[in-house]
C-alpha cells in the first residue's frame, strides 16, 4: 500500500486522537484508512467498527462503505462511488444554481429521513445525551433519529446520481436526537467552508427558514458542547493553545519548541494568505468564464444575423438577375417592333413607288396609296404607343433596379460592419483567453505552493509532535531523576544519624 495523503487530529482528547489516511495498491484502488494515535484511542477505532456492524445490521436499505479492522489499532474503508454531495454542492455554488442546491439540499433530507424516524411530543433526553450535551434542551413536538449518527453531513455522504453512500460512522450517538440538529450541522459546515461565497447570493438563516430549522439557539448550544466532548473542556489540545504553555524543561528543548511555534504561527499565517488568494483567483476565473460565455453568444447571435443578411443579399442578388432578364427581353422586342416598323415603311415606300409607275390605274393606286397610307399611320400609332409603353416600363423597371442596388449596397455597408464587430468579437476573445490562461497559471503556481506550504506545515506538526514527546519523556527522566536524589539525601542522613548514634 502506499500512502497518498495523512491527516492527524491531536486537538481532539486522547481517547478520540486518530490519524487518517488514503491508501492505494498496484491496482489502483484507493482506501481510507483511520488509525489510533494513542493506547486510549484504540477503544474509539473498535467502537468505529462496531458502528458500522451496528448500520449494516439495523439499515440493511442503506448502503454503507465497507469497513475491516486491522489489528485493534486500525480500521480501513473502501472507497465511495461518485463524488460527495459536498462536490455536487460546490459545482452548483459555483455556477449561482440555487434550484440546483435547493434539490441536493432535499434530496439529502428526504435521505436522512430513511433511517429510524420517531416522533416525540416532548423530548425527553437520555443519560447518555446529557453526558455528551449537558443540557436538557426544551424540544417540543420534534422529529428525531433513532441511534442517530450526528456526523452525516455533505462531506460524509456520496452520491453517484442515483445511490447515497455513508462513508463514517465515527459519532454514532445510541440515542436519538433531533434530526433538525443533523441538518444544522451540514448547512453550518457549508456555509463555514464556502460561506465567503455563498453570501454574495445566499444567507445561512435563509436557508435554515426555507427548511424549517428552528430552535438555532439550543442547536449551536449542543454543537458548543460536542466540541467540548471531543476537543476537551479547555482545548489543551487544539494546535495554537499547547504551544503558549508554560513548561520547565531544559533550554535546548524549548528553544527548539518556540521556534517550532513561530514557524508554524507563519505557517499558518502564508497559508491563509494563499488560500484567500487562491478563493480570489477562483471568483476571477468565475466571472472571466461567464464573460467569455456571454461573449461568445453574442458572437454567434451575430454569426447568425450575418448569415441572414447574407442570404438576402443572394436573394436580392437573384432578383436583380431577374430583372436584368426582364429589362434584355422588353429591349429584344422593342428592337424587333423597330425593325418590322422599317420593314413596313420599306413596304410602303415601294408600293407607293409601284402604285406611281402604272398610271392607268392611278384611281386604284389612290385608293391603294390612301388605304396604306391608313395603314401607314396605325403602325405609326402603334409604333409610337409601343415605344410609349417600353419607355415607361424600362423607367419603373429601372427605378426598382436603382432601388434594389440601394438595399445591395446598405446590406453590403451592414456586412461590412458586422464583419469588423465580428473582428473585435475575436480580439476580446483572444483577450479573455489569455487572461484565462495566465489566471489559470497563477491558479495553478499558486495552488503548488499552498500544497508546498501544506507539506511543510505538516512536516512542521509532526516535528512538534516529536518534540512535545521527547519534552515529556526528559520531564518523566526529570522527575524520576529527582525522586532518586530525594530518596538518596534521605538515606544519606539516615546512615549519618545511625553512624552518629553508633559512635
Amino acid at each position: 500500500m502506499k500512502i497518498i495523503y495523512t491527516k492527524y487530529n491531536r486537538n481532539r482528547l486522547p481517547r478520540f486522537q486518530l490519524k487518517t489516511s488514503i491508501l492505494t495498491d498496484n491496482t489502483e484502488i484507493n482506501y481510507v484508512q483511520k488509525e489510533a494515535l494513542t493506547t486510549d484511542s484504540k477503544a474509539h477505532i473498535k467502537q468505529i467498527y462496531d458502528n458500522y456492524v451496528f448500520m449494516s445490521e439495523r439499515y440493511p436499505h442503506i448502503n454503507s462503505a465497507k469497513a475491516s479492522l486491522k489489528d485493534d489499532n486500525a480500521i480501513t474503508f473502501e472507497f465511495a462511488p461518485g463524488k460527495s454531495l459536498d462536490e455536487h454542492m460546490l459545482d452548483a455554488i459555483s455556477k449561482k444554481n440555487i434550484p440546483d442546491l435547493l434539490r441536493y439540499i432535499r434530496d439529502y433530507i428526504d435521505y436522512l429521513k430513511t433511517f429510524d424516524i420517531t416522533y416525540q411530543k416532548k423530548f425527553k433526553p437520555t443519560e447518555l445525551f446529557l453526558d455528551i450535551f449537558g443540557f436538557e434542551p426544551n424540544f417540543s413536538d420534534v422529529v428525531c433519529m433513532a441511534e442517530a449518527n450526528i456526523d452525516l453531513t455533505f462531506d460524509n455522504v456520496f452520491f453517484d446520481g442515483s445511490v447515497f453512500t455513508v462513508i463514517d460512522y465515527e459519532w454514532i450517538i445510541h440515542t436519538s436526537i433531533p434530526l433538525n440538529f443533523i441538518i444544522f450541522r451540514s448547512l453550518s459546515r457549508l456555509f463555514w467552508k464556502y460561506g465567503e461565497y455563498l453570501n454574495s447570493f445566499l444567507k445561512l438563516d435563509d436557508l435554515f427558514e426555507e427548511f424549517q430549522i428552528n430552535e438555532i439557539t439550543q442547536y449551536q448550544k449542543m454543537e458548543m458542547a460536542f466540541q467540548e466532548y471531543v476537543l476537551g473542556e479547555n482545548r489543551f489540545y487544539n494546535i495554537g493553545d499547547q504551544y503558549t504553555k508554560k513548561i520547565e524543561t531544559l533550554n535546548k528543548v524549548l528553544d527548539e519548541n518556540k521556534k517550532s511555534e513561530s514557524q508554524t504561527i507563519n505557517q499558518l499565517h502564508l497559508l491563509s494568505e494563499y488560500e484567500d488568494k487562491i478563493n480570489s483567483l477562483n471568483n476571477e476565473k468565475s466571472l472571466l468564464l461567464i464573460k467569455l460565455e456571454d461573449s461568445n453568444n453574442t458572437l454567434n447571435n451575430r454569426m447568425i444575423e450575418l448569415d441572414y443578411y447574407k442570404s438576402q443579399e443572394a436573394h436580392l442578388k437573384s432578383e436583380s438577375e431577374s430583372i436584368k432578364k426582364q429589362f434584355s427581353h422588353l429591349h429584344f422586342k422593342y428592337d424587333l417592333l423597330k425593325k418590322q416598323h422599317y420593314e413596313t415603311n420599306l413596304k410602303i415606300d415601294q408600293d407607293i413607288t409601284e402604285l406611281l409607275n402604272h398610271s392607268l390605274k392611278r384611281r386604284a393606286i389612290f385608293k391603294r396609296t390612301k388605304h396604306l397610307m391608313a395603314e401607314n399611320q396605325f403602325l405609326i400609332n402603334e409604333k409610337d404607343r409601343v415605344a410609349q409603353q417600353s419607355s415607361e416600363e424600362l423607367a419603373l423597371k429601372n427605378q426598382e433596379l436603382d432601388l434594389l442596388n440601394e438595399q445591395v449596397a446598405e446590406k453590403n455597408i451592414q456586412i461590412t460592419e458586422l464583419s469588423k464587430q465580428n473582428h473585435e468579437f475575436r480580439l476580446q476573445i483572444n483577450h479573455l483567453n489569455l487572461s484565462l490562461h495566465e489566471m489559470t497559471k497563477k491558479f495553478n503556481e499558486n495552488n503548488l505552493s499552498y500544497t508546498h506550504l501544506q507539506k511543510h506545515n505538516h512536516e512542521v506538526v509532526l516535528e512538534n509532535g516529536r518534540l512535545s514527546d521527547s519534552l515529556k519523556n526528559l520531564q518523566h527522566d526529570y522527575h524520576q531523576l529527582r525522586y532518586e536524589f530525594v530518596e538518596l539525601k534521605k538515606q544519606i542522613f539516615n546512615d549519618a544519624r545511625r553512624k552518629e548514634e553508633d559512635e
